[in-house]
């Protein structure tokens, strides 16, 4: 993703049902390179979670009573950049909250860092299906087995 004035918008208008990251980890010259969000935009991409975001998110895990995980906090792949991903899926692993992990990115990135998913409630690489049936529209399958019934 490249910084832009996204973020900037954003972070103006920000409110108490959105947690923005306080910081990211970038690629300067192929290290990590960690800045936070007042410095934005710079001109390179953001490749991961910062150290303090990191940590922020896990302590909200923690705590939390229901966990919807989609999509990645960073390109895991990238070597240095899997620290966000990593730390929050094992946060999540050890989590008690009821957990619906979504997407096909995010399930390969739950087998890649071998995270026990028993305690998983729920777990799908469609998104748009899940996402559909919690904004509470109708689902096509669904219909078709009403009718038939």
């Amino acid at each position: 993703m490249k910084s832009d004035k996204y973020l900037k918008e954003c972070f103006k208008n920000n409110s108490e049902n959105l947690l923005l990251p306080s910081d990211f980890a970038l690629a300067t010259f192929g290290e990590r390179d960690e800045v936070k969000l007042d410095k934005f935009p710079v001109p390179q991409s953001i490749y991961d979670l910062g150290e303090e975001t990191i940590q922020n998110y896990s302590k909200i895990l923690d705590n939390s009573k229901v966990i919807f995980f989609k999509g990645l906090p960073g390109k895991y792949k990238k070597e240095g950049f899997s620290k966000g991903t990593e730390t929050l899926l094992k946060a999540i692993e050890k989590s008690k909250a009821d957990t619906y992990i979504i997407g096909e990115e995010t399930l390969q990135a739950v087998k890649d860092f071998k995270i026990d998913t028993e305690k998983v409630k729920y777990m799908s690489k469609n998104s748009e299906v899940v996402i559909k049936y919690l904004l509470e529209e109708p689902l096509p399958a669904l219909e078709v087995l009403k009718e038939k019934i």
